[in-house]
């Protein structure tokens, strides 16, 4: 998978894998220069990366964790992770939320396990205007699932993206 090695090449190849201290940025659109264009300009000066991918879903990057997670700095400070919305939007209407919990869970388990340093923030799907989730429902279990599951986890925060974009 061409598009898989040249994200890993991206990061090499911009001399991120020597940073101390990184912030790396992973999942879907969210987080994807396509979509964040300006992410550089608003990070200019910081060890801030983000190797995310439009489109994507959390099976994916959980299957993806050792051939392109994996290879990041071991140094990790901070993975913020956005995922889920497409798994909702996307996928089988027959997706359940736990199945998308089940998935979330056993990455964000693999990456503390990766990086057991490194502070993991999950934001959550959300169902406001802005985010037009089609199964609300779904989405607002999914979030109350992965906001118990963080509570849980000393190593893990969820960030609640409602509660974020109220406030614009």
């Amino acid at each position: 998978e061409d598009w898989l090695q040249n994200k890993v090449n991206d990061f090499r190849n911009n001399g991120l894998e020597d940073k101390e201290n990184l912030t790396l940025f992973i999942g879907d659109s969210f987080f994807d220069v396509g979509w964040w264009e300006n992410f550089y300009t608003d990070y200019s000066g910081k060890a801030a990366h983000t190797a995310a991918i439009g489109g994507t879903t959390t099976w994916q990057w959980l299957n993806w964790t050792k051939s392109l997670v994996k290879t990041f700095d071991k140094n990790l400070k901070n993975i913020i992770i956005h995922l889920g919305y497409n798994d909702l939007n996307y996928t089988n209407d027959g997706v359940t939320a736990e199945e998308i919990e089940f998935y979330t869970e056993r990455f964000i388990d693999l990456l503390h396990g990766i990086y057991p340093d490194a502070n993991i923030f999950y934001c959550g799907i959300g169902t406001s205007e802005w985010f037009a989730v089609k199964p609300e429902k779904r989405a607002k279990t999914c979030d109350a699932l992965a906001k118990a599951f963080c509570e849980s986890r000393p190593y893990v925060t969820f960030v609640d993206m409602d509660a974020a974009y109220a406030k614009y």
